[in-house]
């Protein structure tokens, strides 16, 4: 069960990594974007592109945040009973695995209406809506997967990360 856990783990690792590349690749084509308004030629491009970006990086980047402590977390319980850490921690990831399966399977089902409809966005691009909606799903799902790992660990996520 243990190796379960650690797969599921990776899992939420490696889209933290893809999720920084993509943050790391945004820079490029906003530095572009002010350069080419500088000598009066603005792009009509990378405001979607940055939104997409900014998106796929945030929610791919949700597992990575909750097993570093990096997660929101309201500790004032923990202050008042700090014996009784382990329950509001099992509890805590118990609430934030039933919120990731939410966003996962609403994120599905709205990617899977933008696919079954063929809505596309109202821009140049004219991208199909469910591709940048798949990443809803997928940090969902990494979300929910690294919360069961954290649970089925034992790991806490307020141990994490403590803040002086």
């Amino acid at each position: 069960m243990q190796a379960l856990a650690r797969g599921m783990q990776a899992i939420g690792q490696a889209l933290g990594v893809i999720a920084v590349a993509v943050i790391a690749l945004l820079s490029f084509p906003i530095f572009y974007d002010a350069l080419a308004r500088k000598v009066g030629v603005p792009t009509t491009w990378v405001f979607e592109v940055s939104q997409y970006a900014l998106i796929c990086g945030a929610f791919l980047a949700n597992a990575y945040a909750l097993r570093h402590g990096n997660h929101f977390r309201v500790q004032i319980l923990l202050t008042l009973f700090p014996r009784r850490r382990q329950f509001l921690d099992d509890l805590s990831l118990a609430g934030t695995l039933l919120f990731a399966v939410v966003i996962a399977v609403c994120g599905a089902m709205t990617a899977f209406d933008s696919w079954s409809y063929g809505v596309r966005s109202a821009s140049i691009f004219n991208v199909p809506l469910y591709l940048p909606q798949a990443v809803v799903p997928l940090g969902g799902l990494a979300l929910a997967l690294q919360a069961a790992a954290m649970l089925i660990l034992r790991q806490s996520p307020s141990e994490a990360s403590e803040f002086a």
